[in-house]
């Protein structure tokens, strides 16, 4: 009964899909159930039937081999943890043994040029920021974790050698239990995920993007891509993440990994499995996680019980402006483990007001419970009540499970709203009532209440608590060892190829972009650690999505020609697109460091963020804005840097005693600096003729490295000098 419960809690918490009856009942009979790191990859016998997707915790002596047997697909384990899809069918089998914990995956949410030039990647690329560099991210491991790439895009071709810079790509079908590895060579008949979506396409273009004849490449163009692909539950991310770090082992290489990606539902606290694997991970390479882009909606409420014990009435809308059907998600969290009240009400849009106290939620731990119109809904279970006065408001169900969070004893109950109603407003073409939930405690309790954001948001009313975006940070981002990352706007307007200029009133240039989500926890961390340019970011479209939505293509930004191919860049804004900037901004910093770790990288933040914005007292600041050029100096200053060799074939660099012969590059200009063992520039020339150039005359003793950059391109070769003691 407690495993099949808890499955449900979580289940409920994270879909955002319409959940018919029938999959209610199968969840709901489904029994329950988190080793240093191993790759193993349990496959279950073949099987046609659904698959859910769900992070398991283990007992101490669990038999993975067991569960496999069982018809489990186990991808990895961590810890006490394991990522697995369970068929369905397990749910008449009672508990599994060895399994203490199932939380079943939520179904999660995605979340260049001006912003390259305002915040100095362009000169970190070209070795002129303040003396340092040139960096590009070669010799780091770019990792994203997505849905929607399109590998062929000539974004991520190498300029000089033509060859795909995406070294595999790993596709997971957790519905399905299977993952997939796809090699370059497989990239053409493959081309997709889907054609659906081109959110990775998007990001990667962002973050590694090597495409720069049309001024678009990314911020670490040099970086080598590894995509792992999933149907974005909790599952597919944490899997693909594995993927990236074990990459980055086989190869002996630093990791940066980029998860866009949002859920709003949760604790908030970093105690969730998701959380807890994540935070292992964090362990293992540099994590980047969207803060979210509800800045500006009402999706939470914080509120402490007054003396009084008065209750918080919370009323709930839809995002689609009319309201009339409502179906997400609500979750309520106590800041002990006593036992939250609820009440189903309802609210006027007329009179803005509660006019209704329908009837009292009943939670009876780890049972499903609630109230419906519905009298065949009860079938589920004993404790859904059905209420025949409730419809001359709505029609559907308020479903809900309760329990006392094992991860940090808190009191959480979840909530499924499905409702209907025909009743519409005197005032206009919306919804006359609300559904509001009526919320209460002991004196002094503090109860947080989260909406889905997706489906569900918080309408204010005059007298009553005041929904914002208070705790509006995406939950994934809130564990530890992982870097949240929140946006700011550097471009208000954009001109697409047909010649019309879109401008976004909302969006200031050099501001903190209001959508941009963020809060202070409850163990006193600000969130985000850093807010970077998100807001109408151009970067690498999907071709198959084009072809699949040629109506699309009226809103491209640019667009190339090539080898008989189009392809083509679009605009985008969110804290999706800040999180690869980011992400990228690390990979340039991990080249000058490659030691660096995830407390290094928020050491370095900490101290460079720009903390002086235009309104200091805007809590979507977070941290501060990030600063690439100064956490370069600052890294260099106060971390030992180091330079990997390059193997260049036809480098133009010879080393011949104290000294070193620059030959002609294939292209002029070029610019050739040298570097001590610190990663402090100590000379620079330009070759702009074919003669030779020689650099280090008169060095004090001592390792440097020495680098060419020809012109236009991003393709820097090095090499190092020992000089002898004179």
């Amino acid at each position: 009964m407690k495993t099949r419960i808890l499955l449900l809690l979580t289940y409920l918490a994270t879909m955002l899909q319409p959940v018919a009856a029938t999959e209610f009942d199968n969840l709901f009979r489904l029994k329950n159930v988190t080793p240093t790191r191993t790759h193993i990859l349990k496959k279950a016998p073949a099987t046609n039937e659904p698959m859910i997707p769900a992070i398991l915790e283990l007992e101490e002596n669990a038999d993975v081999d067991s569960l496999a047997s069982l018809g489990i697909v186990i991808f990895y384990t961590r810890a006490n943890m394991a990522l697995a899809s369970l068929p369905v069918s397990l749910a008449d089998e009672g508990l599994l043994d060895g399994v203490r914990r199932i939380c079943a995956s939520r179904s999660l949410t995605g979340q260049l040029d001006r912003s390259r030039a305002v915040t100095g990647i362009d000169d970190i690329h070209r070795g002129l920021a303040s003396g340092i560099g040139p960096y590009s991210g070669r010799g780091i491991v770019a990792g994203i974790c997505d849905v929607g790439i399109d590998p062929n895009h000539i974004a991520f071709r190498d300029p000089v050698t033509g060859q795909n810079r995406i070294n595999h790509i790993v596709s997971y079908h957790e519905s399905e239990g299977r993952r997939d590895v796809i090699t370059p060579d497989k990239y053409e008949t493959w081309a997709t995920d889907s054609a659906t979506v081109f959110h990775a396409t998007h990001v990667a273009g962002i973050f590694a993007g090597s495409y720069f004849e049309n001024g678009l490449q990314g911020i670490a163009p040099e970086a080598e891509l590894v995509v792992t692909v999933s149907e974005l539950s909790d599952v597919g991310i944490l899997a693909g993440a594995e993927d990236v770090i074990s990459y980055a082992r086989e190869t002996g290489r630093p990791a940066v990994i980029n998860m866009s990606l949002g859920s709003y539902l949760g604790p908030h606290d970093g105690t969730t499995l998701f959380n807890r694997y994540l935070s292992l991970l964090g362990e293992e390479a540099v994590i980047c996680l969207a803060a979210g882009n509800e800045g500006s909606r009402n999706n939470s409420v914080v509120y402490t019980v007054p003396e009084s014990g008065r209750e918080a009435v919370v009323t709930l809308c839809g995002n689609d402006w009319v309201h009339f059907n409502l179906n997400g998600y609500v979750d309520v969290w106590s800041d002990t483990d006593e036992p939250i009240e609820l009440t189903l009400g309802v609210v006027s849009s007329a009179s803005r007001s509660l006019i209704d106290r329908v009837a009292r939620i009943e939670i009876i731990e780890g049972e499903l419970c609630g109230i419906t119109t519905d009298e065949d809904d009860c079938g589920m279970s004993p404790y859904i009540k059905y209420v025949p006065e409730l419809s001359q408001y709505f029609q559907g169900a308020i479903l809900a499970v309760g329990e006392v969070n094992p991860y940090n004893n808190r009191y959480n109950v979840t909530l499924l709203v499905s409702t209907h109603s025909d009743a519409e407003s005197p005032q206009g073409p919306w919804a006359l009532f609300h559904p509001a939930l009526i919320v209460g405690g002991d004196k002094g309790r503090q109860i947080n209440v989260f909406s889905d954001s997706q489906r569900i948001l918080f309408y204010s009313i005059p007298g009553e608590v005041t929904p914002g975006s208070t705790m509006s940070i995406s939950d994934l981002a809130t564990g530890y060892n992982v870097i949240a990352v929140g946006m700011s706007t550097t471009r208000s307007e954009v001109t697409t190829l047909d010649g019309v200029t879109t401008v976004y009133p909302n969006y200031v240039d050099n501001t903190v972009n209001q959508s941009s989500s963020y809060g202070t926890l409850g163990d006193g961390r600000v969130l985000p650690h850093v807010v970077a340019p998100g807001a109408t970011i151009i970067s690498a479209m999907s071709t198959p999505y084009l072809q699949r939505y040629p109506e699309a293509l009226a809103g491209m930004v640019d667009r190339t020609v090539k080898d008989g191919r189009e392809w083509y860049w679009v605009n985008e804004s969110g804290t999706s697109m800040a999180t690869p900037f980011t992400a990228g901004t690390i990979a340039l910093w991990l080249e000058a460091v490659p030691s660096l770790d995830v407390d290094d990288v928020i050491d370095v933040l900490l101290n460079t963020n720009d903390i002086n914005p235009i309104d200091p007292s805007n809590p979507r600041h977070g941290r501060g804005w990030l600063q690439p050029v100064e956490g370069l100096k600052y890294l260099l200053a106060n971390y030992s840097a180091g330079v990997t060799d390059v193997d260049v074939p036809t480098s133009p660099i010879i080393i011949g005693g104290n000294r070193v012969d620059i030959l002609a590059p294939d292209a002029l200009p070029a610019s050739v600096n040298l570097y001590d063992s610190t990663g402090r520039r100590v000379d620079s020339e330009l070759i702009t003729s074919t003669a030779t150039t020689t650099i280090g005359d008169n060095l004090p003793a001592g390792i440097y490295i020495v680098t060419v950059t020809p012109a236009g391109g991003y393709r820097a070769m090095s090499a190092k000098l020992a000089v002898s003691p004179k």
